[in-house]
């Protein structure tokens, strides 16, 4: 049986040469799901090619898993570094570990804060360390 980690190692290898980065990788009681993302929108093509390419790769033990390989939508919350930096400019939530919350403009973002320009007259800028942040959101 195919566990999470040898499909997240194989997604690494089939991914390390292109635009594409993994969101997420995760179990569930229907199967595999695999959020795939690119800085302009991963398109359905470059999915249904990595989902081809794993089960090339993975051969019958694939046959009782259930994988499906998309987009996270614009709705789920960010999870890796790469979300930040592909929506520098848009409006997002910020709720911290400690119930703080924040919506601005996302200004910047690296391993050791993002920076958000806060809704507010004076637009304040906010700095928050990624390690406090509880979720990210995009707001509409």
């Amino acid at each position: 049986m195919i566990i999470k980690e040898e499909i997240k190692n194989k997604l690494k290898e089939l991914t390390k040469n292109n635009s594409i980065f993994i969101v997420d990788v995760k179990n569930n009681n229907r199967g595999i799901i695999v959020h795939l993302d690119t800085k302009e929108g991963i398109k359905l093509k470059e999915c249904s090619d990595i989902h081809r390419k794993l089960h090339d790769e993975f051969g019958e033990n694939m046959e009782d898993i259930n994988l499906e390989v998309s987009s996270p939508g614009l709705t789920t919350p960010f999870k890796v570094l790469e979300q930040y930096l592909k929506n520098i400019g848009n409006e997002i939530q910020v709720i911290e570990n400690d119930g703080g919350q924040y919506i601005g403009k996302l200004l910047s973002a690296n391993e050791q804060n993002i920076e958000l320009e806060l809704k507010n007259k004076e637009k304040t800028i906010e700095k928050i360390n990624p390690s406090n942040i509880k979720k990210t959101t995009l707001v509409f």
